[in-house]
This record gives C-alpha cells, structure tokens and sequence, in this order.
C-alpha cells in the first residue's frame, strides 16, 4: 500500500514538473512581446487646429495644423486633404469642394514629435464662418479610415483651395 502511494505522489510530482517549464515559457514569451504602438495617422490619436493665415480683400488663409498624441507610433500622410464638412456652434455650414491649391504631394512623416500641416485659401470676401472643420487624409496611397476634426474659426466660399501637407515648423 505505501508503494503505490510513494508511486503515486512521484508520478504527480514529476508530471508538475514536466507541465511547469511549458507554463512559464509561455508567460514568459507572452510578457517581452509589448503591444503595438497605435498609430499616429487614425484620426481619434490626432489634435487639428485652424489658425488664420494671410488676408486681404482678394482672399483668405488659414493653416490647419495636426499634432499626433504621445506615444503613438509614426507614420506618412501624401496628398491633399479632402475637406468634408464644416460646422459653426453644431450647426452644419454648406461647403463647397476645395480642389488642390500646389501641383506637388511627396509623403510627409507624421508622428508625436514631427507635426504636419496644411493651408486653406479662399478667394472672395464672402465668407461663411465655421468653427469646426472636417476632412480625410490619406496615409502612402491608402485613405486612412474615419474623419480628421480640426476646431477654429475659419471662413467658407465658394472658391476654395487646399495645399498639400507639409511639415509644421
């Protein structure tokens, strides 16, 4: 009876320890792979503002600058921006499509230390005011999913025209 209980406990203390080598390998493989970064260039990782630029009788402008939030990782903005929406106090303003302003897109790098920006011009002195401004982006040649909002006073006309991003200084 004691050699089957001796038997026993050996079997059970050998297949514990036969298990925990593979338990610990896996947490220790699970603990050195830190999750990803989230990128920089979703939407909901980005701060937009709209500065006023340059303005005369003839036309205005206005900078939209972006700034990544810490901790994200980098990544590259091209192209143009394509505005989509404008609102004053929530309330939507109609707004007109807002062609190239430049003839040159190169990709930019984007991230927490490296902030990106865009122009606005609008010809004519009617404007409609707005505060908050809505548009996409696109991240090499892919559109990045979802809206950019940027938030500042800015004025809408009928002539309308979006430089492509550039490095803010």
């Amino acid at each position: 009876m004691r050699t089957i209980t001796r038997t026993a406990a050996a079997l059970a203390v050998t297949a514990g320890l036969a298990l925990a080598p593979a338990g610990v390998a896996n947490a220790a493989s699970a603990a050195t792979a830190p999750p990803a970064a989230p990128t920089a260039c979703a939407p909901e990782n980005v701060r937009a503002t709209v500065r006023p630029g340059v303005s005369t009788g003839e036309f205005s402008s206005y900078t939209v600058r972006l700034v990544a939030d810490e901790g994200t990782a980098p990544c590259r903005v091209n192209g143009w921006p394509h505005l989509v929406a404008a609102s004053l106090a929530g309330v939507p303003q109609e707004l007109p499509y807002a062609g190239p302003a430049d003839g040159a897109a190169s990709p930019v790098d984007f991230g927490p230390d490296t902030p990106v920006q865009f122009d606005v011009r609008v010809e004519g002195p009617a404007l409609v005011p707005a505060d908050t401004v809505e548009f996409t982006a696109s991240e090499a040649l892919e559109p990045i999913p979802g809206r950019f909002v940027a938030t500042g006073r800015i004025g809408i006309g009928e002539r309308m025209g979006v430089t492509s991003f550039y490095p803010a200084p």
